[in-house]
């Protein structure tokens, strides 16, 4: 993976700052043959930064079917983690990660931290399970990608609420963390190891205990989320200063 990194930067004149992985593999969900999403984050020379026009803040290169690597702007993905946007605090919680500048990593990792909101996770993963719920209960067979796709979130969303961080992505340690009722826990195994035998469907009448779950948990979360604080605190200057740091130390 290292060398399409490496030919990203010769070929758009950028240094890659971090890399990992992303999607279902991040997820310990991937089967043997699920792509590979590479997420990363750049920065251009200093010059670049210095004109008037706005410039395309995002590089997209695919490779082949089975491998994507897309990433943002050093500058965008600062403005984006003020705002704690989850897909950007998923890739700096992967635990598959192909390349990280010392010390860009853990200070971006702390920036994430302070810049975390709750609340703003909590509606994105709670509006994702609620928006991929929506045909379950309709049908009688369900793609297995289908209920994982609203458990991911949801688990996610009870991570948060124990406790007040960003979680794992790793979606196999949020079950064996958060679910203690064996018979739930069985079924929702049960979903992992059908993802990863790449199994398309499954009955609904095989997970009682997860589309019980699933109702209960959506209702309740929609409650909670309206009950916390928006975290107050500005860190728009603290993210300049990393700015301006990094933009010197990358370029130098």
């Amino acid at each position: 993976m290292k060398d399409q990194l490496l030919e990203i930067e010769a070929k758009y004149h950028v240094k890659v700052l971090f890399a990992c992985e992303a999607g279902s593999r991040a997820w310990g969900l991937a089967s043997e043959n699920s792509d590979h999403d590479v997420r990363f984050i750049y920065v251009h020379p200093l010059e670049w930064y210095l004109g008037i026009d706005q410039k395309r803040d995002v590089i997209e290169h695919p490779i082949t079917k089975s491998l994507d690597l897309s990433g943002w702007d050093l500058r965008k993905a600062l403005f984006l983690l003020k705002k704690s946007n989850p897909p950007l605090l998923e890739w700096l919680h992967s635990d598959i990660i192909y390349m990280k500048e010392s010390p860009f990593y853990d200070e971006m990792k702390n920036l994430a931290n302070r810049a975390f909101s709750a609340k703003a996770c909590l509606f994105h993963y709670l509006n994702m399970a609620k928006r991929n719920a929506k045909n379950i209960f309709q049908k009688d067979r369900i793609k297995v990608k289908q209920y994982l796709n609203v458990l991911r979130p949801l688990l996610s969303c009870k991570a948060m609420e124990a406790e007040g961080t960003f979680p794992t992505v790793h979606f196999p340690s949020l079950v064996a963390k958060l679910l203690t009722d064996d018979k739930l826990k069985r079924e929702v195994n049960q979903l992992i190891h059908l993802k990863r035998a790449e199994k398309e469907y499954i009955s609904r009448a095989e997970l009682f205990y997860t589309n019980e779950y699933i109702k209960s948990e959506l209702l309740y979360l929609e409650e909670y989320v309206n009950t916390i604080t928006v975290k107050k605190g500005d860190i728009t200057e603290e993210l300049n200063q990393f700015f301006r740091k990094t933009l010197k130390e990358g370029t130098s």
